[in-house]
């Protein structure tokens, strides 16, 4: 479902966000599956809220109806290999909307097909925990090489897509951003 992003209130410009699966990277450093190991995506809630939004009266509708962005996800990887399959049709069905989205991965499976589906501008971050790959599948054991999220990214800077990377220093604190502008 879409709900309300209090996350970051009043700090990020993105008011909803979208929670899926359980997150199959297992990042050892990452609250996503803390309280809900065994989360599932409310897939028909999910349809049902956008087959509806038009018609119902609450805040997340008002803010699909106007077009605000949605965050997919702070809470899971939509391109685990849990979240994927479920991720490709929602950014379809919301592209289709016009409604925009923003993306938070550490990489996976469909990155490339969503490309290909979002013709709007729309915010990528990218995480990189650490570039050492012994470490990072350590750290990360499900989730995609530092070198395939670089490529990742350069293949986003390409077709102009715009994103932020973020190298977080031995896994741990110390966070670099590396802020890139993909708009020319």
């Amino acid at each position: 479902m879409i709900t309300e992003y209090f996350g970051e209130f009043l700090t990020s410009p993105i008011p909803l966000e979208m929670a899926l699966n359980y997150c199959s990277h297992k990042c050892g450093y990452c609250f996503a599956n803390l309280n809900k190991p065994d989360r599932t995506a409310d897939v028909k809630g999910l349809t049902s809220q956008l087959r509806n939004y038009q018609n119902q009266n609450n805040l997340v509708a008002h803010l699909l109806r106007e077009k605000y962005p949605v965050l997919i996800s702070n809470r899971v990887d939509p391109f685990a290999i849990s979240n994927y399959q479920i991720t490709l049709p929602t950014i379809e069905t919301l592209t289709a909307l016009d409604i925009p989205v923003s993306i938070q991965t550490r990489g996976g499976k469909g990155i490339d097909e969503a490309l290909q589906i979002m013709k709007k501008p729309s915010l990528w971050y990218i995480s990189i925990s650490q570039t050492e790959e012994r470490l990072r599948r350590a750290i990360e054991p499900g989730g995609a090489s530092a070198g395939n999220r670089i490529r990742k990214a350069s293949r986003m800077a390409q077709q102009n897509k715009p994103g932020l990377v973020q190298r977080i220093k031995n896994g741990v604190g110390n966070a670099v951003n590396r802020v890139r502008n993909f708009f020319r």
